[in-house]
C-alpha cells in the first residue's frame, strides 16, 4: 500500500488538532481511508470524545517523512482540554474544506493569502504568547486577517481587551493587513443564540460574547462549521469580494452607492443593496437604520440560500425589511474561477521532498 496525499493530510490534521470528532473527519475523508490508517495503527479512536487521535506510530511516521511539523505532544485527556481542542478542530476542518492551507507553524506563516494558524500548537512550549485567550485560530483570508472564536450557548465569558491585545501583538509583522473577527460555531442559530443571550455580570473584567459582539469595532462575521461555512470562507478569500459579487449579480443594472448612503454596495431598484454572504449582520443592521432615517422602506440583501433559511428570514425577511437575492452556484463559479467547496486533496501518491514514495506491505485480510 502506498500512502496518498489524502492519507498524509489526515495524519497532519490530527498532528495539528490532536483530536478530531469522528463525524467531522468522515465529512472530509472517506471512512475507508480512515479505517486503513486505523488498521495500520497510525490513528486510533478516543471513545469518550468520539474522536480520532494519532498514535505514537503515526507520529513517528510523520517525523520520519515530513518537515516543519509541530511537536508530537501527547494528548491531554482532561475534559476541558479535549473540548477546546475538538472545537478548534471544527474550525480547522471547515477552513481546510474551503481550500485554505491550515498547516502554518506560526503567525509569520500567514503572510501568503489563504493560510491558517492554530495557536494551540504553540501552547505548552515554554513561553505562551497567547496566554489564556480564547482565540481558536488566526487566518489570512483574502484581504483580511481574521481571528476565529468558537461561539456556542454557554461558552462562557472572555477578557475582551486581552483578546484584542493578543491578536494585534502576535500578528504585528502583518500590521498592514486589515483585521476582522469570525465567530464560528456548530450553526448560525447556535452562534446567534449565544450572542442574543443575557447573562448576569459576575466579573467586571470579563465580557459575554453578546456584549463583545456589540463592543468590537472590527468587522464580525458569523461562520458555521459546516459546508455552508466552508463556502462562506471561500467567498471571503476573494479580494474585494463584495464588489466582485455585486457587479457579477447586478451586471448592467449596477448603480454605485450614492454619497448619501455610503454603507451599501450598490443601489438597485431605487434601494440600497448589500452583499451579505459574509454574514456581517451588524452591517445589515446599520444599513437598515440608515434607510429608516432616510425614509427608505426596504433594502436589498444578497446571500446564500442556506444563510437566508437559517438566519436572515428570521431576522429580516419576515418583517419585510429586506428583499432577498440568492447567490447561485453558477454565479459563484464565475467569480471564484475554481470548483466550489468542499476542497478535496488529490488522490495522487504522496511524495517526499526528495521525490520518494511512502508505503507499507499490504495487510492480509482475516
Amino acid at each position: 500500500m502506498l500512502f496518498s496525499n489524502r492519507d498524509f493530510d489526515i495524519l497532519r490534521l490530527l498532528r495539528w488538532c490532536r483530536y478530531i470528532h469522528a463525524p467531522s473527519l468522515t465529512r472530509a475523508f472517506s471512512e475507508e481511508e480512515i479505517l486503513n490508517l486505523q488498521a495500520l495503527s497510525l490513528v486510533k479512536r478516543y471513545k469518550p470524545g468520539n474522536a480520532f487521535v494519532l498514535t505514537a506510530k503515526g507520529n513517528r511516521l510523520l517525523d520520519r517523512v515530513m518537515q516543519g511539523l509541530p511537536p508530537a505532544t501527547p494528548p491531554a485527556y482532561r475534559e476541558p482540554d479535549t473540548t477546546r481542542r475538538l472545537r478548534s478542530s471544527e474550525i480547522m476542518l471547515t477552513a481546510y474544506q474551503a481550500g485554505i492551507d491550515v498547516f502554518a507553524r506560526d503567525p509569520s506563516g500567514l503572510q501568503p493569502d489563504q493560510t491558517l494558524f492554530l495557536p494551540s500548537i504553540s501552547r505548552g512550549r515554554g513561553s505562551n504568547p497567547w496566554g489564556s485567550t480564547r482565540v481558536a485560530a488566526i487566518s489570512h483570508i483574502g484581504d483580511q486577517l481574521c481571528a476565529f472564536h468558537y461561539v456556542c450557548p454557554e461558552i462562557g465569558r472572555l477578557a475582551l481587551n486581552d483578546e484584542q491585545a493578543a491578536f494585534y501583538n502576535n500578528t504585528a509583522t502583518l500590521s498592514d493587513i486589515p483585521k476582522a473577527v469570525i465567530f464560528s460555531g456548530p450553526s448560525y442559530k447556535s452562534i446567534l443564540t449565544e450572542l442574543e443571550s443575557t447573562e448576569a455580570e459576575t466579573d467586571a473584567r470579563l465580557t459575554s460574547y453578546g456584549e463583545a459582539y456589540q463592543l468590537l469595532t472590527l468587522p464580525v462575521f458569523l461562520v458555521p462549521c459546516n459546508a455552508t461555512g466552508a463556502l462562506q470562507l471561500r467567498i471571503l478569500s476573494i479580494p474585494n469580494y463584495r464588489q466582485q459579487l455585486t457587479h457579477a449579480l447586478l451586471r448592467s443594472r449596477y448603480i454605485p452607492p450614492p454619497d448619501t448612503f455610503p454603507i451599501c454596495d450598490a443601489f438597485f431598484r431605487d434601494a440600497p443593496f448589500l452583499m451579505a454572504a459574509d454574514m456581517d449582520l451588524r452591517r445589515i443592521d446599520a444599513a437598515l437604520k440608515a434607510a429608516d432615517e432616510q425614509g427608505i422602506p426596504q433594502i436589498g440583501v444578497a446571500a446564500l440560500l442556506p444563510q437566508a433559511k437559517a438566519i436572515l428570514n428570521h431576522l429580516y425577511l419576515d418583517a419585510r425589511k429586506v428583499e432577498f437575492y440568492q447567490l447561485k452556484d453558477e454565479l459563484l463559479l464565475q467569480v471564484l474561477g475554481t470548483p466550489l467547496p468542499p476542497y478535496s486533496p488529490p488522490q495522487e501518491v504522496y511524495r517526499t521532498q526528495e521525490g520518494d514514495v511512502v508505503g507499507v506491505p499490504l495487510i492480509k485480510a482475516r
